[in-house]
């Protein structure tokens, strides 16, 4: 995006299983404009019309309440997983999202929107996360500009990505293999899930219970130790050999890094390299999409 006095907007949309999250974006800043965010859930098993009808009707919404003259909205960034040919906007998933399966997404969306075809762009979702990280804390001149990162989603699986060059680009380290498995099965919701259910004989539904008990339950405290560990491992050769100085951590187990921190600051210590945790994953994911959009315009 050439710089400019006027201000620019974007649409940017956080796409996941269960729901999909909206906001508008304004360009110079890279910030979510107050008041702007929207939420709609929907399951990725409903049909393609009640999914499209659901993500149109958000974007709709977030145009119509903005106040904004819809010329200076220059359009829609999506954040959304693969796999997914996001360079036209089809879909390729089967794991998910199974109903929109071979549909070009811009072309369905502009039909129930007042946006042209060509105003929508997608990037990967674990990519849009770093990218709009990188430039919301890029555009504050108080914060230590990163130059080189590695962003990490922590949730009921494993996304990653890279920034090098200036660019991201989706790392896919969630098959990696570690230790005896691959990386997603140490480094996960999942992980503490199975791990504390070993240990303490019984089920709990995510890292929330971990976090909450950590000071009054050995095994949670365990569990999170391990994770701690588990992670700061597989990161140590990756961020050595890609020469890294930026770790930054997003999802929902980032909530409890405070219970296991020591285990990366260990290997990352200041001031060779910092550690930035992002609670506002979707907020950063939507910057993301709407900074993609702004760089193919």
């Amino acid at each position: 995006m050439k710089s400019s006095d006027k201000k620019m907007y974007g649409i940017g949309l956080d796409v996941g299983g269960s729901h999909v999250s909206g906001s508008l974006i304004e360009a110079n800043s890279y910030s979510v404009v107050e008041g702007s965010a929207e939420i709609i859930r929907i399951s990725e098993k409903e049909n393609a019309e009640t999914i499209l009808s659901a993500w149109s009707s958000l974007i709709n919404n977030i145009v119509e309440k903005s106040n904004i003259h819809k010329e200076e909205v220059a359009g829609v960034g999506i954040a959304i997983p693969g796999p997914f040919v996001y360079e036209v906007g089809i879909s390729h998933m089967v794991h998910k999202f199974k109903k929109l399966y071979g549909l070009n997404i811009s072309k369905e969306l502009s039909i129930r929107t007042d946006f042209r075809a060509e105003k929508f762009y997608f990037i990967n979702d674990a990519e849009s996360f770093l990218k709009g990280k990188v430039a919301n804390n890029n555009k504050n001149k108080n914060n230590k500009k990163i130059d080189s990162a590695i962003g990490i989603t922590l949730g009921s699986g494993l996304g990653s990505a890279f920034y090098i060059d200036e660019k991201a680009t989706d790392a896919n380290l969630w098959e990696s293999p570690f230790r005896d498995k691959k990386a997603e099965d140490y480094i996960s919701t999942n992980f503490c899930i199975q791990r504390y259910k070993e240990l303490a004989w019984e089920e709990i539904e995510g890292v929330k219970y971990l976090n909450e008990n950590y000071e009054v339950n050995p095994h949670c405290k365990q569990v999170l130790h391990e994770f701690g560990k588990n992670l700061a491992d597989f990161l140590e050769p990756i961020v050595t050999e890609k020469q890294i100085n930026t770790i930054i951590l997003g999802g929902g187990v980032s909530g409890a890094y405070d219970k296991f921190f020591a285990f990366l600051k260990t290997k990352f210590a200041e001031p060779e390299y910092q550690i930035l945790v992002e609670k506002e994953t979707e907020n950063m994911a939507m910057i993301g999409a709407v900074a993609n959009l702004f760089d193919n315009l």
